[in-house]
């Protein structure tokens, strides 16, 4: 297949898959708004769940494909597009952004570490099922430590037994969403094969170069929406909890398909710099408990250097 053509419908098929998980992000949203809880709970628990679909189906199908490193790529990828790209628009194009109020220095360390776990796992270029384990692990620990008191859950019981038959519709409607990333990651998964095998470009590198952008299309396009609605905490929590959920969906890869990465200076190389994304964030969150311009700038700057180191090595 050519390039270009190629590198053409991943962009439309991301498209596509972006407009699947807006449904799905509007439906859950109005559900959400009806539980009456903090933006950043919404933003954490149900998009940062939502805009990681795109991630998830994209393991799946690599997974059928017997391809698991390209969702490795991805996985490792999103984080870094989150941690850096992403999460720096806020900061950028509004001048900081306050998290004071929703992160305690607990839950920034925390955060921290499991959003980083599935890079010090990939240094070796083994992922096990071993490793898998821990990473749900710790992911689930994570989750209860940020919803202590359960208050969340049990708002969202209360208001599926209220609004039974709004719920059928919004669940509806969701499900439709949630096949057509099904159906597009499937698209994208396969034409990203394609060139991998075509151009002798390590599946990884096609993931961590191609896909983490594709599939995170949905934050990125929330990101400019929460700072023309001025919901710049919502944006926050949806990046983070978006990026704790790849560490999720990280560890189900392991457990139902272990394997040894090919690229090992390749994998190596794109999970330093996201513990080096991770460090700098966390430093950046802890400091004066805000993000500002120019850690935004700082942040981005990172992201281009990966960038050129990445694009050198093809």
């Amino acid at each position: 297949m050519n390039i270009v053509l190629a590198l053409f419908l991943i962009l439309v098929f991301s498209i596509a898959l972006a407009k699947s998980t807006d449904l799905v992000i509007a439906n859950i949203v109005k559900l959400a708004r009806r539980l009456a809880v903090p933006e950043f709970t919404v933003g954490f628990f149900i998009l940062g769940f939502a805009t990681s679909l795109p991630e998830i189906f994209v393991a799946v199908n690599a997974v059928m494909e017997k391809t698991p490193q390209l969702s490795l790529g991805n996985l490792l990828g999103a984080i870094l597009v989150l941690l850096t790209l992403i999460i720096s628009f806020p900061a950028v194009l509004s001048g900081g952004v306050e998290i004071r109020k929703v992160l305690s220095s607990k839950d920034i360390v925390l955060s921290s570490f499991v959003i980083a776990l599935p890079a010090f796992f990939s240094l070796d270029g083994n992922l096990t099922r071993l490793d898998g384990a821990i990473l749900l692990f710790s992911y689930l620990i994570y989750v209860y430590v940020l919803n202590e008191d359960r208050s969340f859950l049990e708002k969202i019981k209360s208001a599926a037994r209220k609004n039974k038959g709004n719920l059928f519709k919004v669940m509806a409607l969701t499900s439709l969403g949630v096949l057509g990333i099904f159906i597009f990651s499937r698209f994208i998964v396969e034409i990203s094969l394609d060139v991998a095998q075509t151009f002798f470009v390590p599946p990884l590198l096609v993931g961590v170069l191609f896909l983490s952008l594709g599939t995170n299309l949905p934050e990125l396009s929330l990101a400019v929406k929460t700072v023309i609605s001025k919901h710049k905490i919502v944006g926050i929590g949806d990046f983070l909890g978006s990026a704790a959920v790849n560490t999720f969906v990280v560890a189900l890869l392991c457990l139902i398909y272990p394997f040894k990465v090919d690229d090992l200076a390749g994998v190596r190389k794109v999970s330093l710099f996201v513990i080096a994304a991770v460090i700098l964030l966390a430093i950046f969150m802890r400091t004066k408990r805000q993000l500002t311009r120019k850690e935004g700038i700082m942040l981005l700057s990172l992201y281009a250097v990966f960038l050129l180191v990445e694009i050198s090595s093809i």
